[in-house]
């Protein structure tokens, strides 16, 4: 028998019969930081348009 036909550990496709899915993971802040994980310069346009939204 194969190792994979008795494999029976939690992935994602094989969690059973959950029918309210995971939500999304929130990423948005993840936006702001460089390839380096350092924070990136301030965008001067974008916070003066979320100021006068």
């Amino acid at each position: 028998m194969s190792p994979r036909a008795v494999d029976k550990r939690a992935r994602p496709g094989n969690l059973g019969s959950s029918t309210t899915p995971e939500p999304p993971a929130d990423l948005t802040h993840l936006d702001e930081l460089t390839p380096t994980g350092e924070e990136a310069p301030a965008d001067e346009e974008a916070l003066e348009k979320a100021a006068t939204d």
